[in-house]
């Protein structure tokens, strides 16, 4: 196991606190707290509609849970 320079210690400190970065990291967690009430509420009305089959609202629910989870774990 090799010390790290600190030209990379440098670097990775530069680009820990690059702009861009906590801007894009600051949208992404954004867009996850609008998204995660939004998940659940279709997730709620689509189990309940009776006018979609069965199979395909499990197919949906499936779908929007496990879009729920990775949105989550953000």
């Amino acid at each position: 196991m090799t010390t790290p320079s600190p030209l990379d210690c440098d670097t990775m400190v530069a680009m820990a606190t690059s702009p861009a970065l906590i801007s894009a990291l600051r949208v992404c967690d954004l867009c996850c707290v609008v998204a995660a009430p939004l998940l659940v509420y279709w997730l709620v009305r689509i189990w309940k509609m009776k006018l979609m089959h069965h199979n395909a609202r499990l197919l949906v629910c499936f779908h929007i849970a496990c879009l729920l989870l990775h949105v989550v774990g953000r």
